[in-house]
């Protein structure tokens, strides 16, 4: 990112003007604003009105997130949260004593992850409100900036024709029709049953993931169903008994089916 935006206002404001920016009401997270990229200027935001905005941030990808203000007018402090959770820890945050705040975040989770910008007053702040500059880019870095697995191969960006002419396949697999993919990477062998079910013990440790009616679900983001497990599908060789994953190991011939590809 650049040096960021300078401030629009360089004498101290009133204390406090009856004024509202454009964006408002943006007061929490449920009404926080989407998707503001770029630089906004002249923004204003009081103590008792903070400001919220919301994104999504594709896996892979980077927020830069600057603030610009002058700090004799109010101390103006920045933090990013998990939409899903915004009373709980920051991604990120700045609360310095300067004229700027700035912040980052590199989503290394997965999948997208919805997070929301808080602009506030500092609570200890002498000046109850303040004016400021916005600028926010959301970049997306090519994976071989992170560390890969030896086992995986990059993956260029590039397109592909997905579904089929008309005239054949079904219906759902129209129209025939362009999508973009971002450079990624790919395991070289096929993930096993028991691999996966290493992944969805840590996973479930760490809160990632849930189980209802032994469908395995992602937490928080799209919040979708990631597998079945052998309770709830006789195509599942995932075997969950409340509390674990583990493989079926009841392979007619082999034993187990731990070194069988895992099916979703």
């Amino acid at each position: 990112m650049a040096n960021g935006p300078s401030s629009t206002s360089s004498a101290i404001i009133e204390q406090c003007p009856d004024i509202d920016d454009g964006f408002e009401d943006n007061d929490d997270c449920a009404t926080a604003i989407s998707g503001v990229e770029g630089t906004a200027l002249a923004l204003y935001v009081e103590k008792a009105d903070s400001d919220y905005y919301s994104y999504a941030i594709p896996y892979f990808a980077t927020i830069e997130v600057t603030v610009g203000f002058v700090h004799a007018n109010g101390n103006i402090d920045i933090a990013l949260y998990d939409a899903n959770d915004c009373d709980g820890g920051p991604l990120a945050e700045s609360n310095s004593m300067s004229n700027n705040e700035s912040l980052s975040y590199t989503n290394s989770s997965g999948w997208t992850v919805a997070v929301v910008l808080r602009v506030e007053v500092n609570p200890g702040s002498a000046m109850a409100c303040n004016s400021y500059d916005l600028d926010v880019e959301i970049g997306m870095n090519e994976p071989r900036m992170v560390v890969p697995f030896d086992d995986m191969v990059y993956v260029p960006a590039g397109t592909f024709e997905m579904g089929r002419h008309v005239g054949s396949g079904g219906s759902n697999e129209l129209p025939l029709h362009t999508v973009n993919l971002d450079a990624f990477y790919m395991d070289t062998h096929e993930v096993t049953i028991l691999e996966y079910a290493e992944y969805l013990n840590n996973a479930l440790a760490r809160g990632e993931v849930t189980v209802s009616g032994n469908v395995v679900y992602q937490v928080g983001g799209a919040a979708q169903a990631l597998c079945d497990t052998s309770a709830s599908s006789s195509y599942s060789h995932l075997d969950w008994d409340g509390t674990s994953f583990s493989a079926d190991p009841s392979h007619p011939t082999q034993g187990s089916w731990a070194e069988h590809p895992m099916i979703t």
